[in-house]
């Protein structure tokens, strides 16, 4: 009984130990030169889904709001020319802070296509917010996959080390 019962207990904490990751869908010239919403509130690991829903644009990380020069600092959100129907996913790797971006295709920066991630404490569950109701176009949870598999192997190993 004590063996299962020891079981039991590391698969609940293996369970409540993963975090989940929010999906954040920002539309991107959904109705002229914008991005919507223009202002989305994440977590570290949530990912933020652009999806190109006319013309071509593409995004690249400034140092502000509607600045449109790329960051002078290090920068992992680059998505290079998209068109249409095409999507780019985002991971927020950051705990806190702010992450501007714009378009840099053509003067579209300039036309008011400019959008910033507002990252919040603490591991997933975060929202868009804007001109579409203070929330996302769509979000999921999907579980922290790599903390998962972890905690899943351990547990297992401990599993079998009882038997």
């Amino acid at each position: 009984m004590f063996r299962t019962l020891d079981i039991l207990v590391l698969l609940i904490l293996t369970f409540l130990a993963c975090s989940n990751a929010e999906i954040i869908t920002v539309k991107v010239a959904d109705s002229g030169l914008d991005f919507n919403p223009q202002n989305a509130t994440a977590r570290k690991d949530d990912v933020i889904s652009f999806l190109f829903v006319k013309g071509k644009h593409s995004l690249v990380q400034s140092d502000g709001p509607g600045v449109c020069t790329n960051s002078t600092t290090l920068t992992s959100l680059s998505s290079g020319i998209k068109s249409e129907g095409e999507t780019y996913n985002f991971t927020v790797n950051q705990n806190n802070g702010a992450i501007y971006y714009f378009c840099d295709y053509g003067q579209h920066c300039l036309g008011g296509e400019w959008g910033v991630i507002n990252v919040v404490s603490g591991n997933g569950g975060g929202s868009g917010s804007g001109s579409n109701g203070g929330k996302s176009s769509a979000s999921v949870n999907v579980p922290n996959s790599l903390n998962f598999f972890l905690l899943f192997t351990i547990t297992l190993f401990f599993f079998k080390s009882m038997i």
